[in-house]
């Protein structure tokens, strides 16, 4: 187990906002996967609240437990706990796919990691959120005011993690998370050939670059819609990120 980063160790000991609901006795979640090690980072807004919590709304324990929390750790909070303390966050954070992953979401997401040729289970890709707190209710339920004070407080430390670790692209999925990341960047995307288009869905698929120099691939289709997503297109999308992708791969070494 290494050191964990300065700013890594800063994030871990903020305590979470007042009025936003914030899942009680979770802790902050800097990465599923080790950015350190990955060179694709998928990005969401906030991480899904069955990250701690079970259909009943309780706290994951023992086995069912995919990240530590302040019931597993011991502790009332993060603020003043010892350095050993935070490095079990840290390393939970690091070994995410190798515990109990939340495979039902993060396998949408892997079939395009893979077109790509990397992946959240071999530690070459990793998931990275604009807001490090789990909420309940989840993040289109709440207030305006508590998504504009968690991004406000958030953003920073994700814009750190990019650009203190390797990640070489990164990947947006869906309006929604589109939307906040260019709002909190700055990022510009432009269209990246015509739009995937089948009978129910039509996606625009776009491209930019953040001043780390990473490559950002979006997508405007959510894959983890329930319906109206056709196998054809989620092909589509795959097959168009893996050769958006590809296009920097002489650089990037990817995969």
């Amino acid at each position: 187990m290494g050191p964990i980063p300065d700013y890594v160790e800063r994030r871990l000991r903020q305590p979470p906002p007042e009025g936003c609901s914030v899942i009680a006795g979770s802790t902050p979640v800097v990465g599923f996967g080790d950015p350190r090690n990955a060179t694709v980072a998928t990005i969401g807004l906030n991480p899904n609240r069955l990250e701690f919590l079970n259909a009943e709304g309780r706290l994951l324990a023992d086995a069912e437990r995919r990240l530590e929390t302040l019931v597993s750790l011991g502790r009332d909070d993060l603020v003043t706990a010892d350095p050993h303390i935070l490095a079990r966050v840290f390393e939970g954070c690091n070994w995410y796919f190798e515990r109990n992953p939340y495979r039902r979401w993060f396998d949408v997401l892997e079939r395009v990691l893979n077109a790509v040729g990397v992946s959240y289970y071999r530690g070459t890709a990793c998931h990275l959120t604009l807001v490090q707190w789990a909420t309940n209710p989840t993040w289109a339920l709440l207030a305006e005011s508590s998504r504009e004070t968690l991004l406000e407080r958030d953003v920073p430390f994700l814009a750190e993690r990019l650009a203190a670790e390797r990640i070489e692209v990164v990947l947006l999925n869906g309006r929604s998370v589109i939307g906040a990341f260019t709002d909190a960047t700055g990022c510009h995307l432009e269209d990246a050939g015509p739009p995937i288009s089948d009978a129910q869905t039509q996606t625009h698929v776009m491209t930019g670059e953040i001043p780390t120099g990473a490559q950002v691939i979006a997508w405007s289709t959510n894959l983890h819609a329930a319906v109206g997503v056709s196998e054809w297109h989620r092909a589509g999308i795959s097959e168009r990120v893996a050769a958006l992708a590809g296009t920097g791969a002489d650089a990037r070494s990817i995969g």
